[in-house]
């Protein structure tokens, strides 16, 4: 067996049975393949051990500088900087690889009331993430995990040309973030990331924040993204992301990226980040972007976006994406299995859709809704499998 491929009994552990009937005449159905690959797994290796090392202070990162073999720990009387990060990096050639980098996972949630954000002090400071990779220019990354921090577990800012390998994330508001500062991160090649488990500070504590309410920690509350991004020129492959998290995937402003193996609760692309222009001013959206081997299941995570919102969403002038070989499932949950919206043009083939029959707020749920001059391919209902779906179509041209 080739190292990615994977077998129907695996397949189907993953992505549930596809042995009931379908809700569709067998013409609608015929011909489409609907076996997406799951994310795979880093290549069996041993790595060095690693030795413990608790941080007074930030560590700064420079041209050249590596970071290997270490279990990093913040305390809380870590003596933090506006740099608001546990590990900062500026400059070319930087090297992390075997790393873990942790805090106090479970005591940080008072921090987000009882301090302000953007001071220096001891503690940990509620804008505080992890790392912090700041206009990095041939930056490499082999085994990180990091845990426990009320902001990004990993931030990105800026980055060209990057090889990240080997990432896992757990108990941060947000677990790996690529964001746009003097342009998207380009030419980043990602492979094997592993997101769960977010936490917030809860309503009404952080503007924008929501709080859904934690299973898993009982009287506190989930966070945000397991990958929000900004990429150009990138590929992204073997990305999971299960638990409590709001949005599994999410990338804006993006343009030729090739995704492949990802599985995740909810899939997000948008184009503009306002609904017609950037906030730098400009009007280009998301484009030139391909997506192979998709499992979203919309029982991987808890929270609004499982129970209410849309499987895929595609908003806001994306251009130019073409989804192969994917499953979207409901298993039980509201929202659209993909909805397009604001001049949003798409091709699904080679597709599984099931179970989409609840409501998107009070109407009724389908299998694509089509809002507001946004269009897919033709025969999308021809190309696709549905199962278990009582209807297919909303808004749009009449797909042939």
């Amino acid at each position: 067996m080739k190292r990615f491929e994977v077998d129907r009994r695996q397949f189907l552990a993953l992505a549930g049975s596809t042995a009931a009937a379908p809700a569709w005449p067998p013409g609608v159905l015929a011909g489409a393949p609907f076996e997406p690959s799951p994310p795979g797994s880093p290549p069996a290796q041993t790595r060095p051990s690693r030795s413990r090392q608790v941080l007074a202070k930030p560590i700064m990162l420079g041209d050249g500088d590596h970071r290997e073999n270490v279990d990093l720990f913040v305390p809380e009387d870590f003596q933090w900087t506006t740099v608001s990060a546990a590990v900062f990096a500026r400059g070319r050639d930087i090297r992390v690889r075997n790393v873990t980098l942790t805090t106090y996972a479970d005591r940080w949630q008072p921090h987000w009331n009882a301090e302000p954000s953007g001071m220096t002090g001891r503690g940990i400071d509620p804008s505080m993430c992890g790392l912090r990779f700041d206009a990095c220019t041939n930056l490499a990354i082999d085994g990180l995990e990091v845990s426990g921090f009320p902001q990004c577990g990993a931030i990105f800012y800026g980055t060209r040309t990057a090889s990240l390998r080997d990432l896992a994330g757990h108990d941060c508001f947000a677990i790996y973030c690529f964001m746009d500062f003097k342009g998207s991160n380009r030419g980043v090649d990602l492979q094997y990331l592993r997101a769960r488990d977010t936490w917030g500070p809860g309503p009404r504590v952080k503007a924008g924040v929501g709080g859904h309410p934690s299973a898993k920690r009982p009287g506190q509350f989930m966070g945000g993204d397991g990958l929000p991004g900004h990429f150009e020129d990138s590929r992204l492959r073997d990305l999971d992301f299960s638990g409590e998290l709001y949005a599994g995937f999410k990338i804006v402003m993006s343009r030729r990226v090739q995704i492949e193996r990802l599985r995740t609760n909810c899939f997000f692309i948008q184009g503009t980040q306002q609904r017609h222009v950037n906030v730098n001013g400009t009007t280009e959206g998301s484009h030139h972007i391909t997506v192979e081997d998709l499992i979203v299941d919309k029982s991987l995570s808890p929270g609004d976006v499982s129970e209410l919102g849309n499987a895929v969403q595609i908003s806001w002038h994306v251009s130019d994406l073409t989804v192969r070989n994917f499953v979207v499932r409901a298993n039980g949950h509201g929202g659209h299995a993909i909805q397009l919206s604001g001049n949003c043009q798409a091709v699904f083939e080679g597709g599984l859709i099931s179970g989409f029959n609840g409501k998107r707020g009070p109407a009724p749920a389908y299998a694509l809704e089509l809002d507001d001059h946004s269009t897919v391919n033709a025969d999308f209902s021809s190309v696709n499998r549905f199962e278990n779906q009582q209807r297919l179509i909303r808004g749009g041209p009449s797909p042939a």
